[in-house]
């Protein structure tokens, strides 16, 4: 589904539209020297936690502030707000953006500031929340990201490893100096700052200035979300399975229970039947989930594309060739199968843990 996995870009861009130098605010950040220690990957990772950081980005020449409060449930949910001052210190204030995501829907807020619905969407890591920190080895391996200097922020330590772009879906592979967006990860696999690069100039950075690791009440969670009228395009979630699904319903990865399953369907927006429609078998422990997800599409194609994403080939007993990409919401495995049918895997766990339990999947139906 369109909407799930590069909000978070479409919004920067937005509020990045013309470039600016160097900026310095005032945000508690402090550089550590020292070497770098192996990359490690980071698999204990919260269940809920809400996190507020100071953005500075630049509009029509001009440098403007404002503030994030991003509260994550996992791990299905979240909101991600936008406010013109510190909602710390003037509380009660309308929130200039807002991203909603609960279990297999997504919101917005419109023109009128009411939340509405937008689309349906897969059961799994919200489009606002990050895996990065269970696949930090491998993107680092693949020349995805690179390994830099420590810091700390909001009186946290973390270590800034350097992408490509801002992660928002699959993450592509480093390509100089002039374009990089510097994301400085905690020990518990958190953002706590980001410095995007844009052609050689600094254009966007946020800065944590508060973190409360556990639940919090997510501001989002009694605005009262209405449909969307009048909206063909819109991807639609409902319980079951499409009978037509290339594969049998998959068992439960060890530790893991069952979520679901759900129908996805992408109708034409022209009125002329479905585009696509897949099945989505999810598993759930504490603040992971591992997907499992089978469909088909008009015309045969898949819902991923080759370049630019690194992958890397893999044979799975069952399911037959595959290849892995890293994404920002955790690896993916991904199956094209005879006949214009596909599927693909997902998880908050590392790749090689993904790639264990895909070996257990049977083969499609015949």
């Amino acid at each position: 589904m369109a909407f799930t996995r590069r909000t978070r870009v479409v919004l920067l861009v937005a509020v990045a539209l013309v470039v600016i130098g160097a900026l310095v605010i005032g945000a508690a950040t402090v550089v550590e020297l020292g070497s770098k220690e192996p990359v490690k990957d980071i698999t204990t990772r919260p269940s809920a936690y809400q996190v507020t950081y100071r953005v500075v980005a630049s509009a029509t020449g001009t440098a403007t502030t404002s503030w994030e409060v991003l509260t994550v449930h996992r791990p299905f949910a979240s909101s991600d707000l936008t406010y013109q001052a510190d909602p710390r210190r003037e509380q009660g204030q309308t929130p200039q953006k807002a991203t909603w995501f609960s279990t297999d829907e997504l919101y917005t807020l419109d023109a009128t500031d009411v939340v509405r619905a937008v689309a349906g969407r897969q059961p799994g890591p919200s489009g606002s929340d990050q895996a990065l920190g269970v696949e930090l080895d491998g993107l680092v391996t693949r020349g995805l990201a690179s390994q830099r200097q420590s810091e700390r922020v909001a009186g946290r330590s973390c270590r800034v490893y350097r992408f490509f772009e801002p992660p928002g879906g699959a993450v592509r592979k480093l390509d100089g100096d002039r374009n990089h967006d510097d994301l400085c990860i905690d020990g518990s696999g958190l953002v706590l700052s980001e410095r995007w690069t844009l052609d050689g100039r600094l254009v966007f950075r946020r800065d944590a200035v508060e973190v409360h690791l556990g639940d919090r009440p997510d501001p989002m969670g009694t605005a009262g979300a209405q449909p969307l009228p009048g909206s063909r395009q819109a991807a639609t979630v409902t319980k079951g399975v499409d009978p037509h699904a290339p594969i049998s319903a998959p068992p439960a990865p060890a530790g893991f229970d069952a979520w679901g399953p759900e129908e996805l369907t992408v109708p034409d927006p022209a009125g002329q039947g479905v585009v696509a429609q897949s099945t989505v078998w999810a598993f759930t422990r504490g603040p992971d989930v591992i997907s499992v997800e089978a469909g088909r599409e008009r015309g045969g194609t898949v819902p991923w594309s080759n370049q630019p994403t690194v992958t890397e080939p893999v044979h799975l007993p069952g399911l037959g060739d595959a290849t892995t990409a890293l994404r920002s919401d955790g690896p993916e495995i991904r199956i094209a199968l005879p006949g214009g049918t596909w599927v693909r895997i997902r998880g908050t766990v590392p790749l090689a843990q993904l790639v264990s339990y895909a070996r257990t999947l049977p083969a499609p139906r015949r």
